[in-house]
């Protein structure tokens, strides 16, 4: 007799079930979710324009220097590669 890959004897799978239940978006859950939101904002700490600004600052500085570090290597490194392969 033939043998069913299915297990079923030969009838097809059934259809596949679905993963994330059918849900309609209403104006009420819409509604909570910017409530919830709200509350969640509120209970944040948020920094002060001094430590802003410091922040800025310090981040500006970091950029900087590892922007020079790199550029630094890339141009070691071309001058190296460079006398290896022959050019100037």
């Amino acid at each position: 007799p033939p043998v069913s890959k299915t297990g079923t004897e030969g009838s097809s799978p059934s259809a596949p079930a679905r993963f994330y239940p059918k849900e309609t978006l209403s104006m009420k859950k819409i509604v909570q979710f910017f409530k919830d939101s709200w509350s969640e904002l509120k209970k944040s700490t948020w920094l002060s324009r001094k430590e802003v600004i410091q922040s800025t600052i310090l981040v500006g500085i970091v950029v900087v220097l590892v922007s020079a570090y790199v550029g630094l290597i890339d141009f070691g490194l071309t001058r190296i590669l460079g006398v290896v392969v022959g050019g100037n």
